[in-house]
């Protein structure tokens, strides 16, 4: 099951947030090579962040992934980093993203080792 996880210092109303949640699913199911119903999506917003000593529109993606051997690619932080400018209005410079690769029986979900 992969796994994002969105923080943010920005305000969002729900209905902004829902879309961030369903397109960073469909962005990283697409560039991942999985299907989105195995996907979980969660954001925090209004997080205590700070970029560079200063108080400003930022966000960080964390995805994990199990086994996931291939690397970043640069389309995957292009959309990741267009889609939080277009909804998030966080300038590229503080957009943030973190791939981790799980290793397989370091996850359960279901009642399931994976």
């Amino acid at each position: 099951m992969p796994l994002i996880k969105i923080q943010t210092n920005v305000i969002l109303p729900p209905r902004v947030l829902t879309e961030l949640l369903a397109d960073s699913t469909a962005i990283a199911a697409r560039e991942l090579g999985k299907p989105e119903f195995i996907f979980m999506t969660a954001a925090e917003t209004e997080v205590a962040m700070m970029f560079g000593g200063k108080v400003v529109p930022t966000a960080l993606f964390e995805i994990e992934v199990l086994d996931y051997s291939k690397r970043l690619t640069q389309s995957f932080v292009d959309e990741i980093t267009d889609l939080s400018k277009r909804l998030l209005d966080v300038a590229p410079e503080n957009v943030f993203i973190k791939l981790t690769d799980v290793p397989r029986g370091s996850w359960a979900g279901g009642g399931k080792i994976y």
